[in-house]
């Protein structure tokens, strides 16, 4: 029986067909084959490409109209506190009804917080209008979370000018202004990692701008107190908060972009 199933056993294996060997690729297969991945490579350069142009318009985009709504509020406000009387009004309703907020600032200087409040009004809106980041576009609570953060980034102005360093100062003053602002954009997702990078972004940028003498220390002071309303002062300040609503269009893009894609793929969805 053993010989038996030997026997059968050489007989199906001579009986069985040769095992099939790949066949050299022809000239014309492997000039298709090398097109093909060459195509592919193409294409996903090209979507590369396409992907950073559409984020680059994006954040340009959110940028310019960032920086035309600070333009605007900021005129507005110069307007509102240099125009009329309702700066000098706010001013002596502050310090009559709180007398011992801020008590070493004078008067005078009470007036400037409304042009701080209506600059980051104009941001908010400038930025959320924008739409380059899917945020959704709810005019009402961006400018009140650019009137609050503004408000209070001028307020801790006010309260450690006379003791800390300008330039480190300018860069804590401009994060807080940007965090309720960046919360109130409506982003889609990721609202704490979007505020972050935008806060602190904007607040390295403004301090390295400080420390490089860019934003001169005198400027500023006049900024932020208003102390010369020449025509010159005037231009300045208008330029600060167009800058810092560029600023914080920019330190969006890269948020929402950059560091966002880059925490998804490590799994922080």
């Amino acid at each position: 029986k053993i010989q038996r199933r030997l026997t059968a056993t050489v007989r199906l294996q001579r009986k069985s067909p040769p095992p099939i060997t790949s066949l050299p690729q022809t000239p014309t297969q492997a000039i298709a084959t090398l097109a093909r991945g060459i195509a592919a490579i193409i294409g996903l350069v090209l979507r590369l490409v396409l992907s950073i142009l559409l984020a680059c318009l994006d954040t340009t985009w959110e940028m310019l109209l960032g920086g035309i709504g600070a333009a605007t509020g900021t005129i507005a406000g110069l307007i509102l506190i240099s125009g009329t009387s309702f700066g000098d009004y706010f001013a002596d309703w502050l310090s009559w009804h709180l007398p011992l907020l801020l008590p070493d600032v004078e008067s005078t200087v009470w007036q400037v917080m409304p042009l701080f409040a209506i600059a980051g009004l104009g941001t908010g809106w400038g930025l959320t209008l924008a739409g380059g980041f899917r945020q959704e576009r709810r005019p009402l609570i961006a400018g009140l979370m650019g009137i609050f953060g503004y408000s209070i980034g001028w307020l801790i102005w006010q309260e450690s000018v006379s003791y800390a360093l300008i330039e480190r100062l300018l860069g804590v003053v401009t994060a807080i202004a940007v965090t309720p602002l960046a919360l109130g954009l409506g982003l889609p997702s990721h609202y704490l990692v979007h505020t972050l990078v935008a806060a602190a972004g904007t607040g390295t940028i403004f301090s390295g701008l400080a420390w490089l003498g860019l934003l001169p220390v005198d400027m500023l002071i006049n900024i932020f107190s208003a102390s010369e309303a020449s025509l010159v002062d005037l231009i300045y300040t208008v330029a600060f908060f167009s800058l810092l609503g560029i600023t914080t269009g920019l330190c969006l893009g890269v948020s929402y972009y950059v560091v966002v894609p880059i925490l998804r793929r490590l799994g922080w969805n």
